[in-house]
């Protein structure tokens, strides 16, 4: 297997579709994060806060940037979830979170994702 995540994004929330097409739309995340997470995530990583905020999927340098952060678990599970990203996470890459410090509970729900993903 290479590595490579694969990404499926359907939006579900009414606001906007999230796509890059979409000028303008996408709902983003603001119902997470408030302003101090919002601060602190752009100063950490700004390229992964304006995928979020496009609602775009996240990869896994994307979720350790998250952890590292001091976002919570919930919170970057919910945003996975809201999301409805699809993670094929290989064996480089669980360690890779697990080397990082991200949590058991995020790492076993992106490599769930991919479970239940139709191929």
């Amino acid at each position: 297997m290479r590595n490579i995540i694969f990404f499926s994004l359907f939006m579900t929330i009414t606001t906007g579709c999230g796509c890059r097409s979409c000028q303008g739309g996408g709902a983003g995340i603001g119902y997470l994060l408030d302003d101090q997470d919002r601060k602190i995530l752009k100063e950490v990583s700004p390229e992964t806060s304006a995928k979020m905020q496009k609602g775009e999927p996240l990869t896994v340098q994307d979720v350790i940037w998250l952890h590292n952060s001091g976002l919570s678990e919930e919170t970057i599970v919910r945003y996975i979830r809201d999301t409805k990203t699809s993670y094929l996470l290989n064996q480089l890459q669980i360690r890779k979170l697990q080397t990082a410090g991200v949590s058991q509970r995020v790492i076993s729900y992106m490599i769930d994702t991919g479970r239940y993903t139709p191929v």
